[in-house]
């Protein structure tokens, strides 16, 4: 059986969730692994609900699959809509210092981040996408240098933002080794699906991006 997650990323349109999918979709890609990508949202220039699926497997994937094993809840409307829908053995990263989880399914692991302590006072509201991406990088057994290319490639001619990207994210890289526990695979074994190394740009062998309303 392949060794496979499927991520959830909710927030407000205009958020940035859909930058976190494709930064994390990237990731994936350059770790040799395949992505299918489904996002959804509500037809509001911003502010409308918007949740990002991915499914990240080490074979093909040809459609979107069923539960959300890992999500990230971007503000609280997200946090409402989608932790219940994980089960037992499920992870959920959050933004401790704003978002409040209620009571979470038996077995769900949460995971509060400080973001403020972790990205800095001067950090922009949307650094708590790259802290929570760096933090589900950590517990989904990814290899940190495939998030770090991608902002090296995204902000190729920005080399302050590269940096306050790739600090943001090994902040929460870092906290979320210390403090919680990888998400283990339905074999029992942690997360580490990033073996297989092939070319950049061979990767992501199947991606499909479709929109509709909530």
């Amino acid at each position: 059986m392949a060794n496979e997650i499927i991520v959830g990323i909710g927030g407000a349109a205009g958020d940035g969730g859909a930058s976190t999918g494709d930064n994390l979709s990237q990731s994936c890609a350059r770790s040799g692994l395949n992505v299918y990508v489904y996002t959804s949202y509500q037809s509001l220039i911003r502010g409308g609900h918007s949740w990002i699926r991915l499914r990240v497997s080490d074979a093909k994937v040809t459609n979107i699959g069923d539960q959300v094993n890992v999500m990230i809840a971007l503000n609280q409307d997200a946090m409402d809509r989608h932790l219940p829908e994980l089960k037992a053995g499920g992870i959920c990263v959050y933004n401790g210092d704003k978002v409040k989880p209620g009571k979470a399914p038996e077995g769900v692991q949460l995971c509060p981040l400080p973001v403020f302590e972790l990205a800095g006072k001067d950090a922009l509201p949307i650094m708590q996408n790259t802290v929570a991406l760096g933090a589900l990088t950590r517990l989904i057994g990814l290899d940190f240098s495939s998030l770090s290319s991608v902002f090296e490639h995204t902000f190729k001619k920005k080399p302050q933002v590269v940096e306050a990207n790739i600090t943001a994210a090994k902040a929460g890289f870092d906290f979320a080794d210390k403090q919680y526990k990888p998400y283990a695979l339905q074999n029992g074994q942690n997360a580490e699906i990033s073996a297989s190394r092939t070319p950049i740009g061979r990767n992501l062998r199947f991606i499909l991006f479709r929109f509709s309303r909530c």
